[in-house]
């Protein structure tokens, strides 16, 4: 994502390096030949990454990665950087198989800005799961029913339907762009993360957390890798499976006082542990450290 690069332009806080630095998600759209030219044109190469360069097999893009030699190219550019910024200190450790010099800079959000915003009080479902179609295997770990709408559908995506296949009659929201995504999440109570225990999901950041406490809602998430760690487990409510999903959004639909609970302690949290304005500190001090 480029958005914590437009919030350092918009807020005036742009790095003054020493030298030209060359920022890149992933991998620079022009490649490894992009990558090299920038270096031998004097700039020094930093790439982001928030999860996994090599796909499993369930993921609905692993052919068209492995056809395209995607993940190959994004070690490549992992070996070549100068830098490299993990979200995660989980992820972190599996980039420095390929380049020693990595920083970890969590993912961060603006709060209260824009689509960052406390949710619409426009009354819905208790719970909403908002994501993609990459999730169907996660999504069958998912109690579904009436008190749940499933959000960012694409009506007429191949994947999507075989989702709906096995969910049943479900609540929809539709898919909406990125500068209004966040929309997805207005007007309920809690949101929902089922996440299978995969080597690919450990990579994964906590960002659907951030989001969630980023629009006021309490948050349910599986007791696995990124969101079942020390800094987070006080504010989030874990399930170990679909019956342990049950329970918990059970509890949380019985008591208004541990949903107002939940839902104050996770806007606080992520406010004060995940604020953009702290992740381009750190974005900064990394462009201004080359020389």
């Amino acid at each position: 994502s480029v958005a914590p690069y437009q919030q350092m332009e918009q807020s005036g806080k742009i790095a003054n390096p020493k030298v030209p630095v060359f920022w890149a998600n992933r991998m620079p759209t022009g490649g490894l030949q992009e990558l090299f030219a920038k270096k031998r044109a004097g700039y020094k190469v930093v790439i982001d990454i928030d999860d996994h360069w090599n796909l499993e097999p369930g993921h609905y893009l692993f052919y068209r990665f492995k056809m395209a030699g995607v993940s190959q190219t994004i070690i490549e550019c992992l070996k070549a950087a100068d830098a490299v910024i993990a979200s995660t200190s989980f992820l972190a450790s599996q980039v420095r198989e390929y380049n020693r010099n990595v920083v970890v800079v969590p993912n961060a959000i603006d709060y209260d800005k824009g689509q960052f915003k406390k949710t619409q009080s426009k009354p819905d479902t208790f719970f909403v799961w908002a994501g993609g179609s990459s999730h169907r295997e996660d999504l069958q770990q998912l109690p579904v029913d009436q008190n749940v709408t499933i959000a960012g559908f694409k009506p007429n995506d191949a994947e999507w339907n075989k989702i709906l296949s096995s969910l049943g009659s479900v609540r929809l929201k539709n898919s909406k762009p990125l500068a209004s995504y966040m929309e997805l999440l207005d007007g309920h109570q809690c949101a929902l993360a089922p996440l299978t225990d995969s080597a690919f999901n450990k990579c994964k950041s906590n960002l659907k957390m951030l989001e969630a406490g980023s629009k006021g809602l309490a948050f349910i998430a599986s007791k696995v890798r990124p969101y079942f760690n020390e800094v987070d487990c006080d504010h989030v409510m874990y399930a170990d499976s679909k019956d342990d999903f049950r329970r918990q959004m059970k509890k949380l639909m019985g008591s208004a006082s541990m949903l107002e609970d939940y839902q104050q302690s996770l806007a606080e949290h992520v406010r004060l542990n995940y604020h953009l304005k702290d992740a381009n500190e750190l974005r900064r001090q990394l462009f201004e450290s080359f020389s």
